[in-house]
């Protein structure tokens, strides 16, 4: 019987000229794949946006001032409301 002979793994083959060239080629476009998507990289680093430059930001804040203002208004209203109708109750019981 023969003995089976010994597989070889890829990390074992000798190296030829053209797989050099082939590494060589793909970790260039490697490359030139990564100087592009680094612009985009640099966006992902700006985790929290400066709340003075996002505009949703400025609009969310105006209409909570508005709704703050609004609610105050209508406090004062009704506060205002209340002395009238304590002052036409008591004209009209000073009447005889």
């Amino acid at each position: 019987m023969n003995a089976p002979s010994p597989k070889s793994t890829p990390d074992q083959n000798l190296m030829s000229i053209a797989h050099g060239r082939k590494l060589f080629d793909q970790s260039k476009a490697i490359s030139e794949q990564v100087s592009l998507l680094t612009p985009l990289l640099g966006l992902l680093d700006q985790t929290v946006p400066d709340p003075d430059q996002d505009p949703i930001a400025q609009i969310l804040k105006l209409l909570e001032t508005l709704a703050d203002q609004g609610q105050r208004h209508t406090e004062q209203l009704q506060d205002v409301d209340a002395k009238l109708e304590f002052l036409l109750r008591s004209m009209n019981t000073s009447e005889p």
